[in-house]
């Protein structure tokens, strides 16, 4: 499975909130006043629950909107980023906790109406969680939510959707069947997807959420795939006159990205020639949890 990093699932949402909501509830959205800014609220939504378990990772994204009608409503989004499987224990746990998220959502701001939506990332088609249910001596409950699983959607119908979103869920599908790939498939897949995003005519906050995406979503083995990725996007801005400051602040990552691997290899060199911790941290300047790593990494290789 991709690496579908947290944060940038929940930058993009929030970028691309307004598209999300048009892709995956259309009928709401022309009911919502998108005059007044949505509130997200994930640190309180956070305090909530206990820590995530090891190896279960997610978004949780909770957002106060208004109708036109003035009324406070909310939507409720999960993205379930890996972690869960296709059993049935795994199924149950899943689906209880969409439901706690809706009775304590419920609980804490006191609002009956709340639309739940989880995305499901994995490539397994049957793993279909969708309601939770529990019956004991005539008490019966039963929640049903919204579901979206990536590998539903058909490539031709998101190439198709003008909705930044749609462009989104292609990324994150197409993701699954190249995550394997060499870096030169990797960058084609990417710069694929900007060049559909330009042709669609997307805004500059929208392609930046794109861009950060696709960037993410399938990482590349090594800096220099990367750095040649960002000039090619830096290119394509400029061919299409399209003003992408963004593009900068990964070229500064990128290079310190470099400076980071050249120092790593300075001070394996030291450890190598005997040389003391202080002056590998001294000339190396790495971090002593860095530094520890790379003990480990020697005594693999002498063994």
């Amino acid at each position: 499975m991709p690496e579908f990093n947290d944060e940038i699932w929940k930058r993009s949402i929030h970028t691309l909130f307004r598209p999300m909501v048009d892709f995956h509830f259309p009928e709401l959205h022309p009911l919502i006043d998108w005059s007044r800014e949505p509130a997200f609220l994930e640190e309180e939504l956070a305090n909530l629950f206990d820590p995530k378990k090891e190896g279960k990772r997610f978004v949780d994204i909770l957002a106060q909107i208004f109708l036109l009608d003035g009324t406070e409503k909310y939507i409720l989004l999960h993205v379930e980023v890996q972690g869960y499987g296709s059993g049935e224990e795994d199924t149950l746990e899943f689906e209880e906790r969409m439901f706690e998220y809706f009775y304590r959502v419920r609980d804490k701001w006191k609002v009956k109406d709340i639309a739940a939506l989880a995305i499901l990332t994995d490539g397994n088609p049957k793993y279909r969680p969708d309601r939770y249910e529990t019956s004991f001596f005539g008490t019966t409950l039963t929640y049903v939510f919204n579901v979206s699983k990536i590998i539903d959607y058909d490539d031709k119908e998101l190439e198709e959707n003008s909705n930044p979103f749609a462009t989104l869920m292609l990324a994150a599908k197409r993701a699954l069947k190249v995550e394997r790939s060499n870096d030169e498939t990797k960058k084609l897949f990417k710069i694929a997807l900007l060049r559909l995003g330009i042709t669609k005519g997307y805004t500059a906050k929208e392609l930046e959420a794109l861009f950060y995406f696709v960037d993410w979503v399938v990482a590349f083995s090594d800096s220099k795939a990367r750095n040649e990725f960002v000039g090619e996007v830096r290119a394509m801005a400029k061919k299409e006159e399209i003003h992408m400051p963004y593009v900068t602040s990964i070229e500064e990552v990128t290079r310190e990205e470099t400076r980071e691997e050249t120092m790593r290899a300075i001070a394996f060199k030291m450890l190598k020639a005997g040389e003391s911790d202080d002056k590998i941290l001294m000339y190396a300047e790495i971090s002593p949890e860095e530094l520890g790593k790379l003990k480990k990494s020697l005594r693999r290789e002498t063994c």
